[in-house]
């Protein structure tokens, strides 16, 4: 089995590898002294339709000789913010096809380094504001997972960011898509969807609040999002913390200030209800008068068949209440 650990390029310098392993570590060749940032990854203003030339530093931190394919990619928000990166297998639809480099492999001995040049060609026909990619370094050397004697191997990827800032009006904009409760796991959870509607990074933090049915606070509990980047959505996930919410009706209240003094209020219901079992069916259609879940322990045939042997047993009443006023009827004279 071998699992992919991807490191994030940031402001602090890489890690030494372990001992008897190779090791990258990915930066801008130059950067500008004015804004630190850019000693760690790349931030380059641009406009449509033009093409940049910037280069990357590729250093083997490690003690042996490695290595490390390189690629670029696409960027999305991590469920709790912060940027992320697409696999090398997915499709490439923004900054990762703008971005081409001029060598895709690369061998590097203990301690040395070598720059990388790349182009960024920006498509004529694109939106204002912030785009963000990156390029990842993959090291072709297994790492051995400790204790030795799993069957389990470490490729180690390392990604630096590219940000594009194109000029035109700034927009920040956060859209709730929905609170509910999430039923996949053994411990309670409630779902937050958000998406970035707008087309400038921006942070977020504030409060979840949950009402039950008498307008009681039943959770409260703050949240923060750390970068959420431009035209993405995310599902964050947060446990229920003290006391699980009992069946029921519930309201959601949630309160986010993110970008320049922006603020985002949504309120939603959601309903907690009990397992998919029988039991729990007849629980949900008692104290909710829910009697769906009821229905969903059955398949369709066994619905049809059901409903089939109802008709039957309806139409047997039917009949025999028929039978019995007739044979009433007759007998009403005679005592007459």
């Amino acid at each position: 089995m071998v699992v992919m650990l991807l490191e994030t390029r940031t402001g602090v310098s890489a890690e030494n590898a372990p001992p008897h392993l190779s090791g990258f570590d990915l930066k801008p060749t130059v950067w500008d002294p004015h804004n630190p940032i850019t000693g760690a990854y790349f931030v380059l203003d641009t406009h449509p339709a033009s093409h940049l030339q910037s280069s990357l530093l590729v250093t083997n931190t490690g003690t042996v000789r490695g290595t490390v394919v390189l690629y670029p990619v696409d960027a999305f928000t991590a469920p709790t913010g912060g940027t992320a990166y697409r696999d090398r297998k997915d499709a490439r639809k923004e900054v990762g096809t703008w971005i081409k480099l001029s060598q895709e492999k690369i061998t590097l001995g203990p301690g040395q380094s070598a720059n990388i040049p790349f182009e960024i060609s920006i498509p004529a026909h694109v939106r204002a504001g912030d785009h963000v990619g990156g390029i990842v370094a993959e090291d072709l050397a297994l790492r051995p997972v400790v204790p030795s004697n799993m069957p389990v191997h470490i490729r180690e990827l390392r990604a630096v960011a590219v940000q594009l800032n194109l000029p035109g009006p700034a927009i920040e904009k956060l859209e709730a898509t929905g609170i509910q409760p999430d039923g996949g796991t053994t411990y309670q959870r409630i779902q937050i969807g958000l998406r970035n509607t707008g087309n400038k990074m921006v942070k977020a933090n504030g409060t979840l609040r949950i009402l039950d049915d008498k307008g009681q606070i039943v959770q409260k509990q703050e949240v923060r999002y750390g970068t959420f980047l431009p035209q993405t959505a995310i599902l964050t996930r947060l446990n229920i913390r003290h006391k699980a919410l009992p069946i029921g009706h519930y309201k959601a209240l949630l309160n986010l200030h993110y970008g320049h003094k922006q603020i985002l209020d949504y309120t939603t219901a959601f309903t907690i209800k009990p397992k998919k079992t029988f039991t729990g069916a007849v629980e949900s259609l008692v104290k909710l008068g829910d009697s769906e879940d009821l229905l969903t322990l059955f398949a369709p045939w066994q619905l049809a068949l059901g409903g089939a042997i109802g008709l039957l047993l309806a139409g047997g009443v039917g009949y025999w209440l028929v039978k019995s006023c007739m044979r009433l009827a007759r007998q009403l004279p005679r005592r007459q």
